[in-house]
């Protein structure tokens, strides 16, 4: 039960700090003109034995003519169960890319916990502008740890001159971790991180003190009696 509940603290820190680290970065990439891919739910929780799903989406493109996408995550704690491209927004709506769609890759390495996707449009299909779902991916809890679901993209776009360019962007990854903590939990954190800043700072001054006592001083306490002294003769 202490470990479980130690565990659920730490996992507790770890999520708040990866949550305000993102939120400054949301509101940094708020103010900033370049297109954004991110992992949407930023935040996912599940338990083990239950699947969820994410989505990676496109903000504030122009000129897009081809994606790709790489997502990596701990295969010891999720398990990958399907994958759903939403390329060509003559199908799918809320998708990105206009048909005809070139297929480029499109698979799982659950040993490297990594899922690989990428296309482009073919001419004469114009580019897309806006936002759009590039994917949405379920996976299965198989281990009650967390773990980060770290994106990387590309991004090119209309080759008008005949040669397609990248284009400049920013990516948020995602987190995963078990089931949100309860009321309960929120209370104890902040007698949580008192304890542990406590202890960080009385131990090394208990252990600093005890280097600090003589050895004469220690045989004085052990013994309870004042060393003997030798009689000298007249």
């Amino acid at each position: 039960m202490r470990t479980s509940a130690t565990f659920k603290r730490i996992s507790l820190l770890c999520l708040l700090f990866f949550l305000a680290s993102s939120a400054v970065l949301e509101r940094t990439l708020e103010a900033s003109p370049k297109p954004v891919v991110k992992v949407e739910p930023q935040a996912v929780f599940a338990e083990v034995g239950e699947t969820f799903n994410v989505s990676i989406v496109i903000v504030g493109v122009q000129n897009l003519y081809g994606v790709g996408i790489v997502l990596y995550w701990d295969p010891s704690i999720l398990s990958p169960i399907n994958a759903s491209p939403r390329f060509g927004v003559e199908d799918f709506p809320d998708g990105v890319l206009h048909k005809s769609i070139f297929p480029m890759a499109n698979n799982f390495s659950q040993g490297l916990g990594r899922f690989v996707l990428a296309a482009s449009s073919m001419k004469p299909a114009p580019p897309f502008d806006g936002d759009g779902r590039v994917a949405e991916i379920t996976f299965k809890v198989t281990e009650l740890k967390s773990c980060v679901l770290n994106l990387s993209a590309d991004l090119a776009s209309y080759p008008s001159t005949g040669k397609s360019l990248p284009i400049d962007h920013d990516t948020i990854s995602g987190y995963f971790n078990r089931t949100p903590p309860t009321e309960l939990d929120w209370r104890i954190l902040p007698i949580t991180i008192v304890v542990i800043t406590v202890t960080a700072i009385v131990v090394p001054w208990v252990l600093y003190k005890r280097t600090k006592t003589k050895p004469d001083d220690k045989s004085k306490h052990s013994s309870g009696r004042a060393p003997k002294t030798k009689k000298t003769k007249q």
